[in-house]
């Protein structure tokens, strides 16, 4: 697992359904997030394609930070990701070129 996708799996484990996976994408700071949802004929499979994209510069902000800068920049992550999660809709096409993307930069912690 990569460094982006243990930070964020730390940060959105409660924020996203109970059997989400968090995983290496195809560039070093995508991180792929998938979970099962029940499909257009009721049976289980995964979402459609979910990434988040990670600024290294905001891991490395976040590691530098005290407790109370760490914990508005957690809760300003959730914010980010449950604003964009809003347009997202986990029970669309698995077959799509593009992932649904939510970018955090360093810049909007």
């Amino acid at each position: 697992m990569s460094r982006e996708s243990e930070w964020i799996e730390a940060i959105l484990r409660g924020e996203l359904p109970h059997d989400v996976e968090f995983q290496e994408g195809s560039r070093p700071n995508h991180v792929v997030v998938n979970w099962v949802v029940v499909g257009p004929d009721d049976a289980p499979r995964r979402n459609a394609p979910f990434v988040i994209v990670v600024d290294p510069e905001a891991i490395d902000r976040y590691d530098s930070s005290n407790g109370e800068e760490k914990a508005r920049i957690e809760a300003r992550v959730c914010e980010i990701v449950g604003h964009r999660r809003r347009n997202y809709d986990p029970k669309g096409p698995v077959d799509v070129a593009t992932p649904f993307v939510v970018q955090l930069d360093e810049g909007d912690l």
